[in-house]
Order: structure tokens, then sequence, then C-alpha cells
């Protein structure tokens, strides 16, 4: 039988170094990626990566923030607004 070797992030560790370093990309695992990509419909896709649909918090701009994950480069999560998305969608 073989084991699952756990090598990203999940749940409160994730939130806790999404929340200590909001711009960067961090870590994940598998598990996390689908369970975040199947409990509500995504706000928004592309290319490997979305947006989950319920907003985290607003910024000072009062733009909603959203946890967002992607694959494309190993699994990986960060928060972001629609507007960053859109933009860092535009370069990948």
């Amino acid at each position: 039988m073989q084991t699952e070797t756990k090598t990203g992030l999940e749940w409160g560790e994730l939130w806790s170094a999404m929340d200590a370093a909001q711009t960067e990309w961090h870590p994940t695992t598998e598990g996390m990626f689908l369970e975040m990509l199947e409990c509500v419909p995504p706000l928004a896709m592309a290319g490997g990566a979305f947006l989950v649909g319920e907003a985290t918090r607003h910024n000072e701009q009062g733009e909603a923030v959203y946890a967002c994950f992607s694959s494309r480069f190993g699994l990986m999560a960060r928060y972001m607004t629609l507007r960053e998305f859109n933009a860092w969608k535009a370069f990948r």
C-alpha cells in the first residue's frame, strides 16, 4: 500500500502563508487544489488557473480579493483580485 507524500501546504498552513506573503506563490497539494476547484464555482479560469468563487476579503481599493490556484508550474496558490488575475493570465 502506497501513501501519498504531502509536498505542499494545506488549509491553515496555506492560508497563514498566503496572509503573510500575499503576492507570492505558495506550494499546495493536489487535494487542496481540487477541493478549492470543486467547493464553489470558480469566478474565473484560464490556462490551468482559477479564482475561488468566493472572495476572502476586500483590498484598500475596495476590490474583492480571491484565492487563486494554478497548476501551470506546479500546484501553487496566492491571493489576487479579478483585475490582477486578468492581467496575470494575459502574460501566461
